[in-house]
């Protein structure tokens, strides 16, 4: 059995059942769910999220906007798990956000870095070398330009 806690597997997606011994994995069925706009945070192949933080915007779907419910426990079907904190403050919060409320935070400036979301370098973290926010585009390190869609923002996971 594999212990790794970043991979998602099926007893995260299932509901506790009353009595832990009637209900085996390897009979459970995966419940579809909806995996919103980031259906790759869900693919344990598509990246090794160990070392970086994955930095998303939370749409006005999930409370109006505003971050006030925090829930404690595993996360429901649907959902993710995610410690919330401010750009200018020291304050954090743990919120249980369902999915479709969450969209990939763009890179801010130079110097960031991203993790890359569609094309040859899926999976890969890379350098931003400029970010044109009026453009909606990154340029990396090496020199690709790609489109704010087909990046998102990552923070390391270890200061």
């Amino acid at each position: 059995m594999d212990d790794d806690p970043w991979k998602i597997s099926v007893s995260d997606l299932m509901p506790a059942p009353a009595d832990p011994l009637t209900l085996s994995t390897a009979t459970a069925v995966q419940p579809q769910v909806n995996k919103g706009t980031i259906p790759w945070l869900f693919d344990d192949s598509f990246s090794c999220f160990t070392d970086f933080h994955v930095c998303f915007n939370v749409g006005l779907c999930y409370n109006c906007g505003i971050l006030v419910k925090q829930v404690d426990g595993p996360a429901p079907p649907g959902c993710v798990c995610t410690t919330v904190t401010a750009l200018h403050a020291t304050k954090i919060e743990h919120h249980m956000i369902p999915v479709e409320c969450l969209t990939p935070a763009a890179p801010k400036g130079k110097g960031e870095k991203c993790l890359i979301l569609k094309g040859k370098k899926v999976g890969q973290i890379h350098v931003i070398k400029e970010c044109r926010t009026k453009k909606w585009q990154v340029v990396l390190n090496n020199g690709t330009t790609l489109p704010f869609d087909n990046v998102c923002w990552v923070i390391g996971a270890h200061p």
